[in-house]
């Protein structure tokens, strides 16, 4: 290195601590990977003058040192004085000004390339976007420099281009996303354990910082200098998926000139040549079909999204997706075209999951507990083999994910229990959820309500957290989770086997059938004639980790007086499935009929032999005294951001988020 950089390098360790982001010499990385990843007009153009780029990715650090356009703090508060999207916003303004013009110098844009990319990827790290916690300014330190030294595990996996409709805004959601990772970074290092429970949160960080840096330069360069009438980008949400993953594809355009609407196509190709058009719907077709007919992009036009469930013929396999814009009614084969020809690479690989020991990891995720609107909502870092509670869901009917329609007649303020497991090999949190009719599923938990990649419907691979008014999580006393965790292996290789196996759903009750009996018997048979959430997990820390979780029980006295006091549930009416007779009933009608409920044979535990009788249910088992309560972290006082379409009543959940004016 010679002598003058590293003069300059360590200056920059007297600058204020909580300024640092990703270690100065790693921007020159990042700047590097987007370059080489950038479209080909860009690369071309800029490729011969990728010094002064990267030597410009460090400038911000080593010269300028204007800290206050390297961050924006989500929860600064309206006195905040940090605005990195505004800055961001004038640097793009002022380069599409000189690109669109006639005089400008290669060298003079390649430097305002490299200072972007240096701001894009600060706001990309999530100690750039708040300061509230204590100790934020020597874990900022900590971190950074543990990135550094583990620099050659980060990675950039290309998955397009997608253009922004407004910078600033754009800037914003690029810190909102990365904030929720600062609690998690904030206790890690807080609780000894540092970079080694965060490497896939670190991942997806820089995965995000280089594509953020990538979407940004071509919306600049293409705002200024796209030569077609419409051009088009294309983004997919990851570059690798296994069958029965959701694929999401975003479409999104600039117009350099007025043009009529047209068809917009998307193509399909597998790596034998083999080419399918994507419906609106996220169907194949092999008949040519418009993803979006009578498309009509305005200057910026907001981006579509096509969605499509990876069929099980696709693992193994290798696909292009293609975009092309013709006039309306055009044949796609012939043209004339409106735009280019974006295209994008992604790889389907085996089957989700089936070496979970290895695919999973240990690393923790911000979940915001709520308690309807009479309690402030809490964020709780949990960790792998905690459990949550969910309860009232805000969505009617219920939606496939659900235990069962039977949902409702769940005693208690929770219905619902998942276990929390860790982040797959891309770094989603996943969560095991026995999910009544479906099965037992592993579900990816949204990140945040500000979750860029949208919920798919009837997907079996996302969990809509947010629908549920009543949200908490538990975590295993130590001695119990000390158990768990020396059983790991054990229990991921029975989740692998129970996933193949298709377990059954139960109804935790039985009758005859004959109107002469008017016993119900409770049912808690283990696993013998299928399972509900509860007792699956409850029989999976039981036989594979000799943890037997006392108190999650309710017999039947207590369930009839749970049912007596609550009318909504009394005067409930027996989803049609469920119904054993020919007319509609209620669960009134049936008491009125001289039905009564029957507690099951006691559940005799394995670890000690003592007994409990009656049927585990969610409430109680939150209830039970071996699991514990998990401390929040505390609660930022401001909130920054804005509040997106369809997730303004969460905030009725979070009186502290108070947003500035």
């Amino acid at each position: 290195m010679p002598l003058f950089l590293a003069l300059f390098l360590g200056s920059t360790l007297f600058r204020p601590a909580d300024s640092l982001a990703w270690y100065t010499l790693l921007h020159q990385d990042i700047a590097k990977e987007a370059l080489e990843n950038a479209p080909s007009e860009i690369k071309n153009a800029l490729g011969p003058y990728s010094n002064i780029i990267l030597w410009n990715s460090m400038v911000p650090d080593m010269f300028l040192q204007d800290w206050e356009n390297h961050e924006w703090n989500v929860h600064g508060g309206p006195s905040s004085t940090f605005d990195a999207p505004g800055h961001i916003d004038e640097l793009a303004a002022q380069l599409i000004t000189i690109l669109r013009g006639r005089d400008y110098k290669m060298e003079e844009v390649a430097s305002l390339f490299g200072l972007l990319s240096h701001y894009m990827a600060d706001v990309n790290q999530p100690l750039h976007t708040d300061d509230y916690l204590d100790d934020n300014a020597e874990v900022h330190l900590r971190y950074e420099m543990d990135v550094y030294s583990n620099r050659g595990s980060l990675n950039f996996v290309p998955t397009g281009v997608a253009f922004w409709e407004d910078i600033r805004e754009r800037v914003i959601q690029s810190c909102m996303r990365a904030n929720v990772y600062y609690p998690l970074i904030m206790e890690e290092y807080q609780s000894g354990q540092g970079l080694e429970g965060l490497k896939k949160i670190t991942q997806l960080c820089y995965q995000s910082a280089v594509s953020d840096i990538i979407d940004l330069w071509s919306t600049i360069w293409f705002s200024a200098r796209a030569k077609e009438p419409v051009r088009i980008a294309l983004k997919l949400d990851m570059g690798e998926f296994s069958p029965k993953d959701v694929l999401s594809l975003q479409v999104s355009s600039i117009v350099s000139r007025p043009c009529l609407m047209g068809d917009l196509y998307l193509m399909l190709q597998d790596e034998n040549g083999t080419v399918t058009y994507l419906s609106p719907s996220g169907r194949c077709s092999e008949t040519p079909l418009p993803a979006r007919a009578k498309w009509h992009p305005m200057t910026r036009h907001k981006p579509i999204s096509i969605h499509m469930e990876i069929p099980d013929s696709f693992q193994g396999k290798d696909f292009d997706v293609t975009g092309l814009v013709v006039p309306k009614g055009q044949d796609v084969a012939f043209g004339p075209y409106l735009s280019n020809r974006p295209g994008v690479r992604f790889h389907i690989g085996k089957k989700a999951f089936d070496n979970l020991g290895k695919e999973i990891t240990e690393e923790p995720y911000l979940f915001l507990s709520a308690s309807g609107s009479s309690e402030p909502a809490r964020q709780l870092v949990i960790h792998s083999w905690d459990l949550i509670f969910l309860g009232d869901k805000a969505e009617s009917p219920l939606e496939k994910g659900e235990e069962s329609s039977l949902d409702l007649f769940a005693p208690g303020k929770f219905r619902h229990v998942m276990m929390y497991l860790g982040r797959d090999a891309w770094g989603r949190p996943v969560a095991l959820d026995f999910a009544g009719l479906d099965g037992l599923v592993l579900f990816r938990l949204p990140e945040s309500i500000y979750e860029t990649t949208p919920f798919v419907k009837g997907s079996s691979q996302e969990y809509d957290l947010f629908a549920y008014k009543n949200r908490t999580a538990k975590r295993l006393n130590p001695q119990d989770l000390q158990r768990v965790e020396e059983s790991r292996r054990k229990l991921m290789r029975q989740i692998e086997l129970d996933l193949e196996a298709g377990l059954p759903y139960q109804v935790e009750c039985y009758w005859s059938g004959n109107l002469w009996d008017k016993s119900i018997h409770l049912v808690d048979d283990g696993r013998a004639n299928g399972v509900s959430c509860t007792d699956y997990l409850l029989g999976l820390l039981e036989d594979n980790a000799t943890v037997c979780i006392h108190g999650s029980r309710m017999n039947a006295v207590a369930i009839e007086d749970y049912i007596f006091s609550h009318p909504e549930v009394l005067h409930a009416k027996i989803p049609s499935k469920w119904n054993p007779f020919p007319c509609e009933v209620s669960i009134y009608d049936i008491f009125e009929m001289g039905f009564y409920l029957v507690d099951p044979p006691p559940h005799i535990f394995r670890c000690d032999g003592t007994t409990e009788t009656g049927v585990p249910v969610p409430s109680s088992l939150a209830q039970s005294p071996q699991l514990d309560s998990i401390t929040p972290v505390p609660v930022p006082p401001f909130f920054n951001g804005p509040v997106e379409e369809g997730h303004s009543d969460l905030f009725d959940d979070v009186p502290w988020w108070c947003c500035s004016d």
